[in-house]
């Protein structure tokens, strides 16, 4: 039987007891990868102690120990602390890496050394990649989630960012539009578009709706001016100033609201008068967000920019149309056949295009709409692409 080939995953976030949810889906990808491969994740943590105290329990060495944690799918999670002498950028940046090296090694010493790296995101699982990659020659595949904006960061971190894409073996990135970043920061490397796992398992089919007295209108988001939820409210009192007033709206945050997330979004439903439609639930575990998918009439998103958009696509996996601005990583699935693509910001194009929706003005086959999704990013389709990459990646190292 051919052994199966080592993948150690390097997130740039990961959920933890502190935060159980940021960076969750780098874990669903790892377990879900393990049905093909080895996988391990490697997740560093800056530690808090002052140096004399950190020698006195770790010694010299820039990393503590790792604590493998073993998930219920079986997925193996080595933590460790980095420590962090000196406070100004490029040392942090330069134990980190260390640390991580260090660490490495250990699980190199112990019988597992990776056929494989896959980084998620640039900053700082790709830095720390172009490192292990240098120094261990294992070849890396970085995968981009996240807003790519090297004017957001240091001209130090921008400049590591921008080496470690040159040298990684191949980048994957989620979207047309996610590419298009990349070649305005003159970067001309070949990218490969994947997309995002999306799980038909987790977001089942709802092929009818049994008639209710209310249109069930559904979001997912944070008050973040990114998320735009000025003009998502201002499309529902839209709605309502037209007569329809049979609806009922859900605002879900994916993340752990804090109380000033959820008064954010309070103030805008007292300023448009929506108090009796509108439902916020700070939070919602992923295991339960198709419950509330297959509740709903019609998903909306009013986002001013998304590198995917997860959550439309989860929408339409469970077969109900949706209605999102031009935000750039929504724009590769959206046509007639599953919603409506309107401008950024055109709080009146979202309220018509819900309010034809509702009234049947427009009517849209389930099936069709979640096999779209299904072809492109279910699991069968998101593993054989990111499995041709793995392979090529590896034959590339070995040519």
């Amino acid at each position: 039987m051919q052994q199966r080939k080592k993948i150690l995953v390097i997130p740039s976030w990961y959920p933890n007891k502190e935060q159980t949810y940021g960076g969750s889906f780098f874990r669903e990808q790892s377990e879900f990868f393990l049905q093909k491969y080895d996988v391990r994740v490697l997740v560093g943590s800056r530690s808090s102690l002052p140096l004399n105290k950190w020698c006195k329990k770790y010694g010299l060495g820039h990393a503590s120990p790792s604590e493998v944690e073993v998930t219920q799918a079986g997925l193996q999670e080595h933590r460790f602390c980095y420590r962090t002498t000196f406070k100004d950028e490029k040392h942090l940046i330069g134990s980190m890496i260390q640390g991580y090296i260090e660490t490495l090694k250990r699980m190199i010493g112990d019988g597992w050394k990776p056929d494989l790296i896959h980084a998620g995101c640039t900053d700082p699982a790709g830095i720390v990649a172009a490192s292990f990659s240098k120094t261990f020659t294992i070849p890396w595949v970085l995968s981009e989630h996240q807003v790519f904006a090297l004017g957001n960061y240091s001209p130090y971190r921008a400049k590591l960012m921008r080496r470690a894409i040159k040298s990684e073996t191949m980048v994957t990135v989620v979207s047309q539009h996610q590419l298009r970043a990349f070649v305005a920061h003159y970067i001309y490397r070949s990218l490969i578009v994947t997309g995002n796992l999306v799980d038909e398992k987790k977001f089942q089919l709802v092929t009818s709706h049994s008639k209710k007295p209310v249109f069930n209108i559904m979001t997912v988001m944070y008050p973040s001016p990114i998320k735009d939820p000025e003009t998502f409210f201002k499309a529902i009192a839209e709605i309502a100033s037209i007569g329809h007033k049979n609806i009922e709206v859900t605002i879900i945050g994916k993340e752990l609201f804090s109380r000033d997330n959820v008064d954010k979004f309070t103030r805008y439903i007292n300023q448009y008068k929506l108090e009796t439609l509108c439902t916020v639930i700070p939070y919602v575990r992923n295991d339960e967000l198709a419950e509330y998918y297959s509740k709903a009439d019609v998903f909306v998103s009013t986002s001013l920019a998304e590198t995917f958009g997860i959550a439309v696509r989860e929408a339409m996996m469970v077969g109900i149309p949706v209605v999102c601005t031009s935000s750039g990583g929504v724009d590769d699935d959206i046509f007639d056949f599953n919603g409506f693509r309107v401008d950024i910001y055109d709080y009146k194009a979202i309220a018509n295009a819900v309010i034809k929706i509702k009234e049947g003005t427009v009517r849209y086959d389930p099936t069709v709409i979640r096999n779209h999704v299904l072809t492109k990013y279910g699991r069968k389709a998101f593993l054989e692409k990111m499995s041709e990459i793995f392979e090529a990646a590896l034959e590339k190292a070995e040519a």
